[in-house]
């Protein structure tokens, strides 16, 4: 009896310091790998979230200027969902950046580049609000080039984008980079400057004692710092720490993610917003069996159509053209019939107006104008109708022939 109470009581003691601790040594052997991996993957969701939302925007800018011929102006950065004008695009007066916060949430910046900054237009682009905030529902910083948001024009951008180097250095992007017509920011994780969905600021820009890289991506000035220059030596996914920006708080920290674009895909075909059944090309020229077309549309063959519309109508070198109204419209030049020399006829057509011709007396004069050449029943003196004949024909001298019905 007394040596199974022994038992009992040695079976109830648990465990020892030396056995918990091994224990604990052996979760923590498993759960350090398991938490770097779990922030790896929320890290690369992170990212692909926030990029995939700025492809999505720049899809849809890119399928605005092909139907509107210019770049979207940007939206109110301090507008909430209560607001009718949500997302759309900004129309009034814009005031100067230097003056950030404007009263509009919309600035204009100054100096020679001359760039529209504030929210993305989503309402304008046709997209749900969720596209136009980043993962931590931040709104998306939008600016364009201010030019290019009334007419688009390729190469014709603004915006300078700056990066690191591999000695983290910060430099201007190689000589390969051009300026860009838009440039989309998510500020991050901080929020340093970023807005919420209620158009309230989230931190201010420069709070930090120690000047911080991304800073000027919230300075609203032409020039911003990308994230992507660095990721053809370094592919994705991997924690942005091991690339040349730094997330620990010093002069290096930068939590961005940023998408922009030096012009619109030439080659893109889009499908037209207002009618499915046409498509859309920003290529300035289209070649149809040719691969080198040397007008905007050059075709090398046939073209059927029902009908055609054109301003003009040309030989092959351009060098005689004649509109469309001058034979189907009605053209003060192609009437012979009025002014002051009434009932004549169509001699020629020539420079876009008809030549007019009267016909002649009985010995082959012209009443008025020139001679005219063309069938009708009175001409060259002779009348088929005054006989009671009809008119045939002509002969070689061009002199009516007549005969008999």
């Amino acid at each position: 009896m007394m040596a199974s109470l022994r038992k009992t009581s040695e079976r109830n003691k648990g465990f020892t310091l030396i056995e918990a601790a091994i224990a604990m040594i052996l979760i923590g052997l498993i759960s350090v790998p398991m938490i770097m991996l779990y922030n790896v993957e929320r890290e690369d969701f992170i990212r692909q979230t926030n990029t995939g939302r700025i492809g999505i925007i720049q899809g849809a800018i890119n399928d605005f200027v092909v139907v509107n011929n210019r770049y979207p102006s940007p939206a109110d950065l301090f507008e909430s969902p209560a607001s009718a004008t949500y997302g759309q695009e900004f129309t009034g007066a814009i005031a100067s950046c230097a003056a950030w916060p404007t009263p509009n949430g919309v600035c204009r910046t100054t100096g020679p580049n001359q760039i529209l900054i504030g929210a993305v237009p989503f309402a304008a682009l046709g997209l749900p609000p969720d596209r136009a905030h980043d993962y931590w529902d931040h709104k998306f910083l939008y600016a364009v080039t201010a030019s290019q948001a009334t007419l688009y024009a390729t190469g014709a951008g603004e915006i300078i984008t700056q990066g690191f180097d591999l000695s983290r250095t910060l430099a201007p992007q190689g000589t390969s980079y051009s300026p860009n017509d838009i440039i989309i920011v998510s500020h991050g994780e901080t929020g340093a400057g970023a807005y919420s969905r209620q158009g309230t600021l989230i931190r201010v820009c420069n709070d930090a004692v120690t000047p911080r890289v991304d800073e000027e991506n919230c300075n609203m000035d032409d020039t911003f710092i990308v994230y992507e220059n660095l990721e053809e030596i370094t592919p994705p996914p991997l924690s942005r720490a091991i690339l040349s920006t730094s997330l620990a708080d010093n002069g290096n920290f930068y939590d961005d993610f940023t998408g922009q674009q030096t012009q619109v895909p030439s080659d893109l075909w889009l499908q037209n917003l207002t009618d499915a059944d046409y498509a859309l090309t920003l290529s300035a020229r289209i070649g149809v069996g040719t691969e080198t077309p040397t007008t905007k549309v050059h075709v090398i063959g046939d073209i059927q159509a029902n009908s055609v519309q054109a301003s003009d109508v040309c030989n092959d070198s351009s060098s005689a053209c004649i509109t469309p109204t001058s034979i189907a419209g009605v053209d003060p030049a192609m009437n012979c019939n009025g002014g002051t020399l009434p009932s004549q006829g169509v001699v020629r057509i020539e420079n876009n107006s008809v030549v007019c011709g009267s016909v002649v007396d009985s010995g082959g004069a012209p009443i008025e104008g020139e001679v005219f050449e063309l069938p009708v029943f009175y001409t060259r003196g002779v009348d088929c109708t005054a006989t009671g004949m009809l008119l045939t024909g002509f002969d070689a001298g061009g002199v009516p022939q007549c005969a008999a019905p």
